[in-house]
């Protein structure tokens, strides 16, 4: 499990208890607030000699500001586009790539549809070996 330590760049993410939509219980998670018309906010993670499949399981926060957003999370990996997914509130949604020959992977999120400030959650991100 990769934790905000882990990350060799994240400004303005914080890490603690959060309440999903969907979940009885908190999770611990990385949280982030995404305003509007911004140009989102960045979760880099470098790694050495690695191999495995990078995934992120990815959701709002029950007490965000606001429940009518939808944020856009996307992932790259060596400055490639490997895939994006719109998550609206009540969503969860799973980011992954294979980490051969990756040395850097970036999680991105922003306001997709956007009307207000909501707070993005990573609630997950783990490396499985393959």
């Amino acid at each position: 499990m990769l934790t905000l330590s882990d990350a060799k760049h994240a400004p303005g993410w914080s890490e603690g208890e959060h309440r999903v939509p969907g979940r009885a219980d908190a999770v611990m998670a990385m949280a982030v607030e995404v305003r509007c018309y911004g140009s989102g906010e960045s979760l880099e993670f470098r790694f050495a000699d690695q191999s495995g499949r990078l995934t992120f399981e990815v959701a709002q926060d029950l007490d965000s500001e606001s429940s009518t957003v939808e944020l856009e999370f996307s992932l790259t990996a060596n400055g490639r586009a490997i895939e994006s997914k719109r998550v609206a509130f009540d969503e969860h949604a799973t980011l992954s790539t294979d980490l051969t020959g990756v040395s850097a992977a970036i999680l991105t999120v922003a306001g997709a549809d956007c009307r207000d400030t909501t707070t993005a959650l990573v609630t997950s991100a783990t490396v499985e070996a393959q």
